[in-house]
């Protein structure tokens, strides 16, 4: 398993690479917010990181959202599209 990310989106801006330690604390942090974000806001759905793997185990890509809130329809539409990849989608549900 690589010990380093390569490429890492926050709200759609490239940022570079990261560790997989940073990784681990970057999704704590992106879930408070999003816990915070959900309660303020009352989203049917807050999305706070979107994880690709590659064939082996190695985290491709790690997306961060600050403020990607959606309601069922468009979770679901967004969400049940997404298949022949290993995934990790983070986010907190009302």
């Amino acid at each position: 398993m690589n010990d380093w990310i390569n490429i890492v989106m926050i709200d759609g801006v490239y940022h570079g690479g990261m560790s997989i330690k940073s990784l681990a604390e970057f999704k704590e942090l992106y879930r408070n917010n999003a816990l915070t974000l959900q309660k303020n806001i009352n989203a049917d759905h807050v999305v706070y990181c979107y994880i690709t793997y590659d064939n082996n185990g190695n985290v491709e890509i790690a997306r961060f959202y600050s403020s990607l809130s959606m309601d069922d329809k468009t979770f679901n539409e967004r969400t049940t599209s997404i298949y022949d990849t290993d995934y990790y989608i983070g986010v907190i549900h009302k």
